[in-house]
């Protein structure tokens, strides 16, 4: 007979014996029973008290971080977007012997710097853009802290194959409040990162892999996945301001769906749902944004007819930025074939885009909401329609595009204009007044601290519920100067709503993020951040 093998963690001098076969059994109750298997169930913490810079709140998560990192050597902090997953991770920082690794988005690096200082903590900062250029810090740091670790979570990117490998052996703690993007996969991808893959072995998950397998979340997640339920005292509280298309809007979109449909665009199934899906996209954030992307399909037919057809390398290209969120995209080739377009739809272009921009109506009932003292920022995922958007509030109006800003036709300098908006806002002496709009596409949605605003405007909505509360966390966080936060957001119009369903896909993806991370809280610490209903939930 072969007998098991026993694998321990660790070993320990035990200060009384053992219980042995010969020993009574103990009879308990069925309330201490599970008493006992929920204490069997929860995480472990450090003992030592925490820096003295953390706030009551954070105390619980440092302490599981501490453990996580002493026991399996990885942990990733899931704590709510603005309840200082920041500060928390200085406080691991500040009890290491050599200075640790931050790996940060490049826009964040002076916040951390910032921050590192306040808390006397010396940190070794990278940035997820040079790692994407093949560059690794030269470091013994045993620690390293990743933020916005949901950027990671495509193990085929060149960041992650630069990274991955040199986490080996270190210590890694990921920080991201959204770390389920659309799938469950994207934690599994998270968690691989940062802790072995048989991590979980003891609590029956052989495999981190077999995470998706289960028919309910693995409360066991909660020894190397740490987020905190409750309230977090001083947070803001949301008020959600649903702006309705009118009948305007609704003929807008109506008019949006129908030339699509007019179009051939591809013989081929999966690229004409990629272009339809593209297309109604763009018609769902205006019409400007819609004749953008009409141009760039004239442009890909036009380069298609010089090629002999369309290459995935240029779908790529055409679809831009949102691409990354389009789950159709799989379904095309990976051997970049060249795919025929219909160069019939070029004289249809031509025609639609002799029609000029109808987004007087929707821009007006943004203007109009927006219309008192209270800083405001709009948030859209498309350039032209954030362009347009802010002609027409007028010079006044400030605005971040990718690595330019500036207020009406005058460029400003990024930092000295997300000043205006942040907690230094009464130190602004840029112009004689701060300004009080902000129209920024989504390079301002992650890690910044824009808390000195008061409304939050979703002009178009983002691919991802993640998207979502990144946007909201810009203003929904510690330091608020605003008892409340009013969340205004556009609804698209019901024929694109219909045709794309933007909001039902959002709804859909925050379900499971929602249900998997609901199973990692832990209810036994104030933190976390609550919060009004949401008409995208």
């Amino acid at each position: 007979m072969a007998w098991p093998r026993i694998v321990a963690e660790s070993l320990r001098v035990l200060r009384q014996p053992a219980p042995t076969g010969t020993q009574r059994p103990v009879v308990a109750g069925v309330d201490a029973t599970l008493i006992a298997l929920r204490a069997l169930e929860a995480p472990s913490r450090y003992a030592p008290s925490p820096p003295s810079f953390l706030q009551p709140h954070q105390h619980d998560p440092w302490r599981r971080i501490m453990s996580a990192l002493e026991t399996w050597h990885g942990a990733l902090l899931l704590e709510r977007v603005g309840t200082g997953k920041t500060w928390i991770a200085l406080g691991v920082a500040a009890c290491e012997h050599w200075p640790a690794v931050v790996i940060v988005p490049a826009i964040l690096q002076e916040q951390w710097r910032d921050a590192a200082r306040r808390a006397g903590v010396t940190l070794q900062i990278s940035t997820h853009e040079r790692a994407s250029r093949g560059n690794i810090p030269d470091t013994k740091a045993a620690l390293v802290i990743i933020d916005e670790a949901h950027r990671l979570r495509d193990h085929g990117t060149r960041r992650v194959q630069t990274i991955a490998p040199w986490l080996v052996g270190r210590r890694v703690l990921l920080l991201t409040a959204t770390p389920i993007v659309n799938r469950l996969a994207d934690l599994i991808a998270l968690l691989r990162l940062a802790v072995s893959e048989d991590a979980l072995a003891l609590d029956g998950i052989p495999r981190l892999g077999d995470l998706e397998l289960l028919s309910r979340p693995a409360a066991a997640l909660r020894r190397v996945a740490i987020r905190s339920s409750g309230t977090v005292p001083g947070m803001a509280h949301r008020r959600v301001i649903p702006i309705t298309p009118d009948a305007d809007e609704n003929r807008r979109g109506a008019s949006a769906v129908a030339a699509i449909r007019q179009l051939e665009l591809s013989t081929c199934t999966a690229i004409r749902r990629l272009l339809t899906v593209v297309l109604l996209d763009a018609a769902a954030s205006s019409d400007a944004a819609f004749h953008q992307a009409l141009k760039r399909y004239r442009a890909l037919l036009l380069q298609a007819q010089d090629a002999g057809g369309a290459s995935r390398a240029m779908l790529r290209r055409f679809a831009g930025e949102a691409l990354d969120q389009l789950v159709l995209w799989p379904l095309l080739a990976t051997d970049d074939p060249t795919s025929e377009l219909p160069l019939v739809d070029i004289p249809r272009v031509e025609q639609l885009l002799a029609v000029g921009p109808r987004d007087d109506h929707w821009i007006k009932a943004v203007t109009e909401r927006c219309d008192d003292t209270i800083p405001t920022i709009c948030f859209s995922r498309h350039r032209a329609t954030a362009r347009h958007l802010r002609e027409a509030l007028g010079e006044a109006t400030a605005w971040i595009t990718g690595s330019d800003a500036g207020i009406g036709p005058h460029r400003v300098a990024r930092d000295a204009l997300l000043t205006a908006f942040g907690p230094h806002r009464g130190t602004w002496r840029v112009r004689r007044e701060a300004p009080r709009m902000l129209v920024a596409t989504d390079v301002a949605a992650e890690g910044l601290d824009l808390h000195a605003a008061g409304r939050i405007v979703h002009v178009d909505l983002p691919w991802t519920a993640t998207r979502v509360e990144q946007r909201e966390g810009r203003l929904v966080r510690l330091g608020q100067q605003h008892d409340n936060v009013e969340v205004v957001v556009r609804m698209p119009a019901a024929p694109i709503e219909s045709a794309l369903a933007p909001h039902a896909r959002v709804r859909r993806k925050r379900r499971v993020a929602d249900e998997w991370l609901g199973a990692i809280e832990t209810d036994d610490a104030a933190a976390g951040c609550s919060g009004d209903a949401d008409p995208m939930v």
